[in-house]
């Protein structure tokens, strides 16, 4: 079992994954100053005021099924048929629960919505694209990333040229919103087109589709999307929030801020997402270093994560000088807040994983239904007084909620957090001192994370 993924493999995904998530960050922050300088404060928050909504909705619309995917991937390797039938299946649940999800949404802003409303339909519109992203999950579970991820790449790159070329003619705002719908219409043509031509036409089908699995899938994932809503929401709900109780101009603050915090995110979650085919080949294969091999990946993120938070702390105000200018001079304090966040998000990233490949996702809906409860009550409490800095610690207190101290609350789940405690509290070297020690049995089998 352990080999049918060698190491080269998974280490050659993580590098593709990587060098996609770079092109993102460095384009993308010369992107963003140019947008938010050219937008203003109250415009670039209304763009990402629809975004966050587009990220809440997609991730319901997604069904929950991100790591089922890879995982049935993962167990079907070398049988086609197989995953032909799982791909088909998922994409045909996804088809429904995006177009159910789009027409609510029409109907409410439509009718009720009394912002910009052809902005927002324009933007909300990729929802209907989310089924294609099945593909990049498979290639995912098979360990053959590199096409996906050029072709999110050289997307990304022509649509980020073009949103400089637009800025310098100074075109309608519009524009903007639309080629958020258009990233996600190129991607998701040519993701299709690269299945076509990989796997032919049948690999995405009807005659493919399950109602077996679809019923097995669904009675699964439900705990996943529940949990998936939930986490979203207490990632994004500060946004949405910030624009009802204070104004879009907070919004634009904000996420100025977090647009920077979260820019850098591509390196652990390329590392989260090519460990967990592994961590479900070790649950079977090598019982006795499994949970070893989580505590190095945990001790991996945190030392990532908390030497990027000292660096965007120590820097934050020049960061938002250089990229906004001083327009988004309060984005600083909302910078240094949010930058501790990603400590705890990819620790609960990575216990998602264990999570997954246990097949227990109701946890994973227990813990990130308590952090948006949290984030609730605390954004109601702190937004009205702090403003957007207010929002920024609702979330960070949301996510220590989530995915650490939760884990403390449940007695299933303490030896998680004790798992998680030792990561934090060194630092992240006693993961990498377990690894040292026992190189011998770990180092066939770790490489990748």
């Amino acid at each position: 079992m352990l080999e049918k993924i060698p190491n080269r493999l998974l280490i050659t995904n993580s590098l593709w994954m990587i060098l996609e998530k770079s092109i993102r960050f460095f384009l993308g922050i010369l992107v963003v100053s140019f947008m938010a300088r050219y937008l203003g404060v109250e415009m670039f928050g209304q763009l990402n005021f629809a975004i966050a909504v587009l990220s809440i909705f997609t991730v319901v619309a997604s069904a929950g099924m991100n790591r089922i995917v890879i995982r049935e991937t993962v167990s079907a390797i070398g049988d086609e048929a197989k995953k032909s039938e799982v791909v088909s299946t998922v994409f045909f649940i996804r088809l429904v629960f995006s177009a159910a999800i789009f027409l609510i949404l029409f109907f409410y802003i439509s009718l009720l919505y009394e912002g910009n409303q052809a902005a927002l339909l324009v933007v909300l519109l990729s929802i209907l694209l989310n089924p294609f992203d099945v593909v990049d999950l498979h290639q995912q579970g098979v360990a053959q990333v590199k096409k996906i991820s050029l072709i999110r790449s050289i997307v990304f790159v022509v649509i980020s040229l073009l949103k400089i070329l637009f800025v310098v003619y100074q075109a309608s705002y519009f524009y903007f919103f639309l080629f958020v719908l258009v990233e996600h219409f190129l991607v998701a043509t040519l993701i299709y087109l690269y299945a076509y031509l990989q796997y032919g036409v049948s690999f995405i089908s009807t005659s493919r589709f399950s109602k077996v699995r679809a019923l097995s899938f669904l009675t699964e994932s439900w705990p996943e999307i529940l949990a998936g809503a939930s986490a979203i929401l207490f990632m994004r709900l500060d946004q949405v929030m910030l624009k009802f109780v204070v104004g879009e101009e907070s919004v634009g603050v904000y996420s100025a801020a977090v647009r920077i915090s979260e820019a850098w995110y591509f390196l652990p979650a390329a590392i989260v997402a090519a460990s967990f085919p592994k961590i479900v080949q070790l649950k079977d294969g090598w019982p006795d270093k499994y949970l070893d091999a989580v505590l190095v990946l945990f001790s991996i993120l945190v030392f990532m994560t908390i030497s990027a938070a000292t660096f965007f702390i120590a820097t934050s105000d020049f960061i938002i000088f250089l990229i906004y200018g001083d327009g988004f001079k309060e984005s600083s304090l909302v910078l240094k807040i949010h930058c501790i966040t990603a400590v705890f998000v990819f620790l609960g990233a990575a216990s998602g994983s264990w999570l997954a490949a246990e097949k227990k996702l109701m946890w994973n809906f227990h813990r990130t239904l308590f952090g948006l409860m949290v984030n609730v009550v605390l954004n109601l409490i702190l937004i009205e007084r702090y403003g957007a800095a207010g929002a920024a610690i609702a979330t960070l207190m949301a996510v220590i909620s989530a995915f650490y101290l939760f884990d403390l609350l449940s007695n299933r789940l303490r030896f998680m957090f004790y798992l998680k405690s030792k990561a934090i509290f060194s630092l992240g070297f006693y993961g990498l001192y377990l690894f040292i020690k026992n190189k011998k049995s770990l180092g066939s089998i770790t490489p990748s994370l």
